[in-house]
């Protein structure tokens, strides 16, 4: 019984700090990131979509607007992608557009999980230099919920992550 609790123990001490470090990437240079609320305006935006199209902050104003930061091993990410596809499914007909945004991945990791998860909704795997920390990324999942105007309305991070309701709720008001 002794070999099985330290064996538990073990595990849960390895276990812990991987798991910790899929959402939060206390390790990275951007942890000193002022994080961004609303009332603030997103700051200029420019990468390619899956589906080809290039996006930057001009484009997107005239209709509200989602912008995800999510990284494809975390937890929470795993929990609030398929809500958000759902919301993407309810609310792209109407003119809300949507930027999922992969945190530090490559473009084979992230479209192997889209396939996987059989989404539809566009994302972008930027190289390596694209400025995460204007965005005050600190932990994924981040959700900027922005008006037609570019301002950020409603921010959900992490813990909890949102529901559809609640996002729902959030894009009618901006609607």
């Amino acid at each position: 019984m002794k070999q099985y609790r330290l064996i538990l123990l073990l595990f849960v001490m390895c276990a812990l700090p991987v798991a910790l470090t899929s959402c939060m990437q206390s390790s990275e240079p951007d942890v000193d990131t002022e994080m961004l609320y609303p009332g603030e305006r997103l700051p200029e935006l420019s990468v390619r979509l899956s589906d080809g199209e290039q996006v930057n902050a001009q484009n997107l104003l005239g209709n509200p607007f989602v912008v995800v930061f999510f990284r494809t091993t975390c937890s929470d990410c795993r929990e609030e992608l398929p809500i958000l596809q759902r919301v993407y499914e309810a609310y792209e007909s109407r003119g809300v557009n949507f930027v999922c945004i992969s945190y530090r991945e490559t473009p084979q990791t992230v479209s192997a999980y889209w396939q996987e998860q059989q989404w539809t909704m566009p994302y972008a795997a930027p190289e390596e230099n694209f400025g995460y920390r204007a965005f005050g990324i600190i932990a994924v999942p981040t959700v900027y919920l922005c008006d037609a105007s570019g301002m950020i309305r409603f921010v959900f991070r992490d813990d909890p992550v949102a529901s559809y309701e609640t996002l729902a709720e959030s894009l009618e008001s901006l609607l």
